[in-house]
C-alpha cells in the first residue's frame, strides 16, 4: 500500500489502517475501503469493532465489569463506546 509519512524510513503500521484517522500524507488511501469492511456480519455473541472485526461480547463484558479495561478491539473502538447494559 503506498503511504506518504514523509519519510522513506516511516512505514504504516496495519494496527493504523481502518482507524478512522489519516495517517498518509498523500490522500488517506488507508482509509478508503474501510465501509466495505463494515460490511461484515457479526454473530449476536459478537461486538462489532469500527474495524469490522467480530469479537465476542464474553470478553467485553468480563472487562466492563471486572473493571480491566483492555481493548479488545485492535482499532480500540471497543473502549469508546461498549457499554454492558444485560446481566450474565
Amino acid at each position: 500500500m503506498k503511504c506518504d509519512r514523509g519519510s522513506s524510513l516511516l512505514c504504516l503500521d496495519w494496527r493504523e489502517i481502518c482507524d478512522g484517522k489519516i495517517d498518509c500524507l498523500d490522500g488517506g488511501e488507508h482509509e478508503k475501503y474501510c465501509l466495505e469492511l463494515y460490511m461484515n456480519q457479526c454473530g449476536d455473541n459478537e461486538y462489532q469493532c469500527r474495524n469490522g472485526m467480530c469479537i465476542n461480547e464474553k470478553f467485553l463484558i468480563e472487562a466492563n465489569i471486572n473493571g480491566i479495561g483492555g481493548q479488545e478491539c485492535l482499532d480500540r473502538s471497543d473502549e469508546r463506546n461498549y457499554k454492558y447494559s444485560g446481566s450474565l
